[in-house]
């Protein structure tokens, strides 16, 4: 594979924790804000939820003439027209990348909640940048540094691999939440050399 633009994935082990959401956001905004060619591999298998999304919205866009003109109008603003999703399945995911990486500057993956489906230790270690988001949850934060720092020793005993960093970072905080979990889960990242 000749990867010739920097691979980004947002991956933790368990769902719901706002992956496809930041995924989306970021490719929007470095696709329509900052000018960036952008494409978008939903690799969350088998709901696949970002290219279900894109698929709602050009339905909705076909029939509404507002939606229509307010597409027209970020063209005209942007000159940048939808980024592309694509869609893969387990263990096909560097081939989906290979197929893209020549026409973008970034691609996003959506990774699965699962290292153990098929080819995903092999995509993860192959990103450029890996992003974990946590919420404030004890069992999504046991996992969530379980799975940062199994992938931090992996690239401990091999330094030929092409991921440069893999960060965690807070998402959907809940003000219900005690601060104090907040504070004490902040801490342990520190404690851990977990970059945040």
């Amino acid at each position: 594979m000749s990867k010739r633009c920097t691979f980004i994935a947002l991956s933790n082990q368990k769902g719901g924790v706002g992956k496809s959401t930041m995924t989306v956001l970021l490719a929007s905004y470095f696709h329509y804000v900052k000018g960036k060619n952008v494409a978008v591999i939903d690799c969350d298998y088998p709901q696949f939820s970002i290219q279900a999304l894109r698929s709602r919205d050009m339905k909705n866009v076909e029939r509404s003439e507002s939606l229509q003109q307010l597409l027209c109008k970020q063209y005209e603003r942007t000159g940048k027209k939808a980024y592309p999703v694509l869609t893969s399945g387990p263990g096909k995911v560097l081939e989906t990348a290979d197929r893209l990486s020549g026409n973008s500057d970034i691609l996003f993956f959506d990774l699965p909640g699962t290292v153990n489906t098929p080819g995903i230790l092999e995509a993860i270690i192959n990103m450029d940048y890996v992003f974990t988001p946590v919420v404030q949850d004890r069992m999504v934060m046991q996992s969530s540094m379980n799975f940062v720092l199994a992938i931090r020793e992996l690239l401990s005993r091999n330094d030929s691999f092409p991921l440069k960093d893999i960060r965690l970072f807070w998402n959907c905080m809940d003000r219900r939440v005690s601060k104090e979990l907040y504070r004490a889960y902040t801490e342990i990242f520190r404690h851990l050399k977990l970059k945040t």
